[in-house]
């Protein structure tokens, strides 16, 4: 009597557990201060006047308060000063699988998404200011090293928002959480959870925690 097969879908199981666990990664919230001509930098986009006072004091000192996408470059161009590069940019704030917030509801660079970035929400159609904007971020990124961290709910749902911003950004890493964001009682917090994370068109999916 031959030897029994397992039956298809067992197979078929193993092989998609394979695939998954070589697609899953773990990432550490603190590793350590960044190497010679690297600068981290957290950023913690307000919606409102109101929120922002409610923030004030109560942030990490590691965190940087902004009102929008022009001030989050202006904050980064006086941290590479002198030609550093970023490490990691953290950029924390309301948003959802479509995009994310980065400033006051009022000023026209306070949300980022397909809509803003393209005219007619079309990614083949014209580009709009905002979108140069957000990619003269590039300047300060090195593809190799940097990461940019979207520190909101839902932006690592899906992989289409973080692609896009990749891309436009020239292929660094860019993760985003998957799921919905809470804070600690205390102060922000770190080690988000699951997370997605693209460099262009390469995605894997992990979890991100934070040393005691």
């Amino acid at each position: 009597m031959g030897e029994r097969r397992a039956p298809a879908w067992l197979e078929q199981a193993d092989q998609y557990l394979e695939k998954t666990k070589s697609k899953f990664r773990f990432a550490l919230v603190n590793e350590g201060p960044p190497p010679a001509g690297y600068v981290d930098l957290f950023v913690y986009c307000y919606r409102d006047e109101e929120e922002k006072a409610a923030w004030t004091g109560f942030l990490s000192d590691k965190f940087v308060l902004v009102d929008g996408w022009a001030d989050v470059l202006v904050k980064v161009r006086r941290a590479c000063a002198g030609g550093k590069k970023i490490r990691c940019l953290r950029i924390m704030g309301h948003g959802h699988s479509g995009g994310f917030r980065v400033g006051q509801e009022s000023r026209p660079d306070g949300w980022i998404g397909r809509s803003s970035l393209y005219e007619n929400a079309d990614v083949t159609g014209k580009i709009t200011p905002l979108h140069n904007d957000f990619a003269s971020l590039k300047q300060f990124l090195d593809v190799d090293k940097s990461m940019v961290i979207l520190d909101h709910c839902n932006t690592g749902e899906g992989s289409g928002t973080l692609i896009r911003f990749s891309k436009i950004l020239g292929g660094v890493n860019v993760r985003g959480f998957i799921e919905k964001q809470v804070w600690e009682d205390s102060d922000a917090q770190f080690g988000q959870g699951l997370y997605r994370q693209c460099a262009g068109d390469q995605c894997h999916v992990g979890v991100e925690v934070a040393l005691p």
